[in-house]
């Protein structure tokens, strides 16, 4: 069964069936990740080119919050 945070992504993807397949899997594995290392994670969505995104690079990069 998806995770809920997966399952709302997908359900808002476009693309073949194998495209979203794919993405699904990969989805799933950074979830798994995060939540090993962090406990709890969830996906959010970022406008590409936007102040948040240049922002949440930038706390990636850096590890710090701004």
């Amino acid at each position: 069964e998806l995770d809920p945070a997966v399952a709302e992504v997908v359900d808002q993807a476009s693309g073949t069936e194998e495209e979203i397949a794919t993405s699904t899997r990969s989805l799933e594995s950074a979830l798994s990740k995060c939540q090993s290392k962090f406990g709890r994670c969830t996906f959010i969505n970022v406008p590409r080119q936007s102040e948040e995104e240049q922002r949440f690079m930038k706390m990636f990069s850096t590890g710090k919050a701004l």
